[in-house]
């Protein structure tokens, strides 16, 4: 039961966070922009720090708002990110 619980876990973390890279590289393809490079604020385009970066997590230990200029993060990326995970994990589940 713990194991599958962990199982649970890591598959809905690595969903979020597929969820939340394609988001970015799909963000960057409409803004005509490169998709190598670090992950910033589009506001005062500072560099993101790795807690900065995880999926619903980073959104929620800096609540809501970038760590340098605390301009507010809109809630759809978290929310995106919730439900890629979501369905990852269902998916793994009926698999």
């Amino acid at each position: 039961m713990t194991m599958n619980i962990l199982f649970y876990f890591l598959t809905f973390f690595l969903g979020a966070t597929l969820t939340s890279f394609s988001n970015l590289m799909v963000m960057r393809i409409i803004k005509s922009e490169k998709i190598t490079g670090r992950s910033y604020c589009d506001n005062c385009r500072v560099s993101l720090k790795l807690i900065d970066v995880l999926p619903i997590l980073g959104y929620l230990i800096n609540r809501g708002k970038c760590f340098n200029c605390k301009e507010t993060i809109p809630v759809k990326h978290p929310i995106i990110e919730l439900i890629g995970g979501l369905l990852y994990l269902l998916v793994f589940i009926i698999t």
